[in-house]
């Protein structure tokens, strides 16, 4: 029921309960003729998508769900090579993208969202693979600063359980916030990007412009950030 529209470099948010589909007819057959070079950065929305509703503020039974069955399932379909998905690859994506888009339906999108958007917009990256570069820094973040200043009612303990639960989803048994963040450096590398920020250009003279980006969040959406 939310959608961002670009206009040059600014992002103008749409939000009405009119704009959610009564029936959505997802069809991974029309996915076929997508070049690596779309389906990998998708899939990366996708994942960031289901990351952040997964620690969101407005997450709730029903949404986790959703939101933990497309990260378990998204992650395993990034193990093997997307160059040349299978039919039962695309099906995975598919599935998956959708529950993830369910889910951040009702949790909304928050800080990764922001800050990759402006990677999009000014240095052109893809929007997926700009959402996992920001992910891999802003997850080990909040992490180590969730009790700095946790914006969930529900408290740093119950935020901290969600955080764990994704490192461990993304680096195995035991992974940590380092481990989580290298995970999705690796898959951003996998796919033929840098995973460092400093070859998009993001410096010492445009780093306000990046971070002013992130802090305004909430006026693009009505977002949360876990710290």
């Amino acid at each position: 029921r939310f959608a961002a529209v670009g206009t040059g470099r600014e992002r103008r948010a749409l939000d009405h309960p009119a704009l959610l589909a009564d029936v959505a007819i997802v069809d991974p057959r029309l996915s076929d003729s997508c070049p690596p070079a779309v389906t990998y950065p998708a899939a990366f929305d996708a994942l960031a998508h289901a990351i952040e509703s997964y620690w969101s503020a407005r997450s709730t039974p029903e949404t986790r769900a959703l939101s933990w069955q497309a990260t378990g399932d998204l992650v395993a379909a990034l193990a093997a090579p997307l160059d040349t998905p299978t039919p039962r690859q695309r099906n995975q994506l598919a599935a998956a993208a959708t529950r993830a888009g369910r889910a951040v339906d009702a949790t909304r999108t928050g800080a990764v969202q922001a800050f990759a958007g402006w990677l999009t917009a000014h240095r052109r990256v893809p929007h997926g693979v700009a959402c996992l570069l920001t992910l891999s820094w802003l997850l080990p973040y909040n992490c180590q600063h969730l009790a700095d200043g946790c914006a969930d009612d529900r408290g740093p303990a119950f935020v901290a359980e969600r955080l764990r639960a994704l490192c461990t989803v993304l680096a195995g048994p035991g992974g940590g916030p380092e481990p989580a963040a290298d995970a999705l450096a690796a898959l951003v590398r996998a796919a033929g990007w840098s995973d460092r920020l400093g070859t998009y250009g993001l410096g010492p003279g445009t780093l306000p412009g990046f971070a002013a980006a992130g802090v305004r969040v909430k006026g693009l959406f009505d977002t949360h950030r876990a710290a």
